[in-house]
């Protein structure tokens, strides 16, 4: 059986400083009244690009914490996955090491169900392989979304 590795998902690297500088700052809301009597609760010297452009940011810098957040999780998993499978070989080691005349059934049986949870632990992190991979995938793909559906909005106004 060919050997699986795992590969990391990319995440954009950006600081938190560096997404609230990506804020541009819109002052908060104010009542103003324009000349037509219409109140609003945008300074007027705010426009609706500047408001969807600030929007669009941040929904930027949500997506990149909501990955980075399932990278992390995928991550920890995957530590837990292979602390427990090494734990189990270790195990399993001990037992093989043993001459055969030398051991008893139970340790016969305790080789064979030690052997089948690895092997269902193996079968484990290969499903979490897949699923960082179609994370990965359904993100880029969000992404690209997002990108299409401001310059749609831009293009329309």
């Amino acid at each position: 059986k060919q050997k699986r590795q795992s590969h990391p998902v990319h995440i954009e690297a950006i600081s938190l400083s560096d997404m609230v500088s990506l804020i541009t700052f819109i002052p908060p809301f104010s009542l103003s009244t324009s000349e037509d009597d219409v109140v609003s609760m945008a300074d007027s010297t705010v426009t609706v690009e500047d408001i969807e452009g600030e929007l669009f940011k941040i929904e930027r810098i949500r997506d990149v914490l909501v990955r980075r957040e399932s990278e992390l999780r995928y991550m920890m998993d995957d530590i837990q996955l292979c602390k427990e499978i090494t734990r189990l070989k270790k195990e399993l080691h001990k037992l093989v090491s043993m001459p055969d005349n030398d051991k008893s059934t139970e340790d016969r049986q305790k080789e064979e169900e030690l052997l089948l949870q690895i092997h269902k632990l193996v079968e484990t992190r290969d499903f979490l392989v897949d699923d960082v991979e179609f994370e990965r995938l359904r993100c880029a793909s969000a992404s690209v979304a997002t990108i299409v559906r401001f310059f749609v909005t831009l293009a329309c106004n």
